[in-house]
C-alpha cells in the first residue's frame, strides 16, 4: 500500500518560531493533528510531528527515510503556497482600498 498526503489544513501564525500548525491526511483513512511548521535560527523550515511535551516522545515516526522527506516537502509547499495566497489577498485589499478612495479610518 503506497502512503499518500491526501488533505493538509494549516493556519499561519505571527510567531517568528513556529510558523504554522497543520493537520496531515493519509489516504482519506489518517489524520495527524498537532503538526508544527517552525522556522530554525538560520531561517530553514522544518517540520514537527507531534511529541509528547514531558518525555519528548514522537507520537508519529515514519518509519522511512523516503516517507519523512515526503511529509517534509508537501508541507512546506503547502505553507508557501498558503502564505503567498494570504500576501496576495492582503495586497488585494489594499489596492481595493485605495481604489476606493479610503484611507482606513
Amino acid at each position: 500500500m503506497q502512503v499518500t498526503i491526501t488533505q493538509i489544513s494549516m493556519k499561519l501564525t505571527n510567531d517568528n518560531e513556529v510558523v504554522a500548525y497543520a493537520s496531515i491526511v493519509f489516504n482519506d483513512s489518517v489524520k495527524i493533528n498537532g503538526v508544527k511548521i517552525k522556522k530554525n535560527d538560520v531561517g530553514k523550515l522544518l517540520v514537527l510531528l507531534p511529541e509528547s511535551e514531558s518525555q519528548k516522545l514522537q507520537y508519529v515516526v515514519p518509519l522511512t527515510h523516503k516517507l519523512r522527506q515526503h511529509i517534509d516537502e508537501q508541507l512546506i509547499e503547502h505553507y508557501f503556497k498558503l502564505k503567498k495566497n494570504v500576501i496576495k489577498n492582503a495586497n488585494e485589499n489594499i489596492a481595493n482600498q485605495k481604489g476606493n478612495g479610503s484611507n482606513g479610518n
